[in-house]
């Protein structure tokens, strides 16, 4: 089902700045009946292979591009290599710095699932203000590539599709459709780290993913086998596992939208959570679809909800009509 894969570093959260030259609004605020330009996602598994790299002391930025609505808006950098002009496939969330040569370097936070050759061919790709070797050019263009400046605008922005059905909220701030003992317990912070675990899949940020866990032994049951993972590296493990079976499978472009909670039991400082969701794929290059739901038990410790299991279960996959 889902991925958090694996991540570098802590999350990003808040765009990071470019060279003074490349300043673009990219906190430019969107009003909800704005049309939206979408940067669809995919190449996960070129992310987890480049997150696996773990180190990016040798790159240096080429351009960067701007997706999410402000405040949930971030900055994704496009990476070369300035010896051998060999690009990166997948933006990175991080912190740029300027060196000495002039160029731009950057401590990666994590590897998202946007595909920087998919920003450039939209012309989504900021180029300007970033200086790179001759190689670096050349890469892949046969010659010097041409600066692009744009300053996005509010249709130019991606909202994120994580939200199938938002939550919707009364006068008090709470949901009607939940029981009282969620409602006693915040609603808010109950559902916040399961919306951060999917959000951060589905933004390519699996560092944030994986901060939603609770320390300790994690359990996952999901729809693969061998069907269950426990213990301490569960979430690592699980990944592993979901890696070889996509690739055996031919699946790709994993995606998953979410409702509202439909149930929600809370005891002391711990929770039972069930929200719908589907998840979609291509098999194969099939749009794919799977309708179900994820249960997950939560844990509270210094006022944090964090995630101790999850289980997937859905009906089989069907193609997307």
């Amino acid at each position: 089902m889902l991925c958090s894969a694996c991540g570098i570093g802590a999350p990003a959260e808040q765009s990071a700045d470019p060279p003074a030259a490349a300043q673009t609004g990219a906190a430019a605020s969107s009003s909800a009946g704005d049309s939206q330009t979408s940067l669809s996602q995919g190449g996960f598994f070129s992310s987890i292979k480049q997150a696996l790299k773990k180190g990016f002391d040798n790159e240096v930025v080429r351009g960067h591009f701007d997706q999410g609505v402000p405040p949930n808006a971030h900055r994704y950098y496009c990476l070369v290599d300035p010896k051998t002009g060999k690009r990166e496939s997948n933006g990175v969330l991080g912190q740029p710095a300027p060196l000495a040569d002039g160029m731009t370097g950057i401590k990666v936070d994590s590897v998202s699932l946007y595909s920087c050759d998919k920003a450039e061919q939209q012309g989504l790709l900021v180029t300007e203000g970033y200086v790179l070797s001759a190689a670096a050019r050349r890469a892949g263009t046969g010659g010097p590539v041409a600066p692009v400046s744009r300053t996005p605008s509010a249709s130019q922005v991606q909202t994120p599709a994580a939200a199938m059905t938002p939550g919707r909220a009364d006068a008090a701030g709470v949901n009607p459709r939940l029981p009282p003992a969620a409602t006693a317990a915040g609603v808010e912070n109950l559902i916040a780290p399961i919306h951060q675990f999917i959000d951060g899949f589905n933004s390519g940020n699996v560092t944030s993913a994986y901060a939603a866990y609770a320390p300790g032994d994690i359990t996952i049951v999901d729809e693969f086998a061998p069907h269950r993972w426990a213990g301490p590296n569960a979430p690592q493990t699980w990944a592993a596992d979901y890696y070889k079976h996509a690739r055996a499978t031919g699946v790709s472009d994993g995606w998953v939208k979410y409702g509202e909670p439909t149930r929600a039991e809370v005891e002391g400082d711990v929770a039972y959570i069930i929200i719908p969701t589907v998840y979609q794929y291509k098999e194969h290059g099939q749009a794919t679809l799977e309708e179900g739901q994820m249960t997950f038990v939560l844990h509270r410790a210094a006022g944090l909800w964090k995630i101790q299991s999850w289980t997937w279960t859905g009906v089989p996959p069907h193609p997307a009509k």
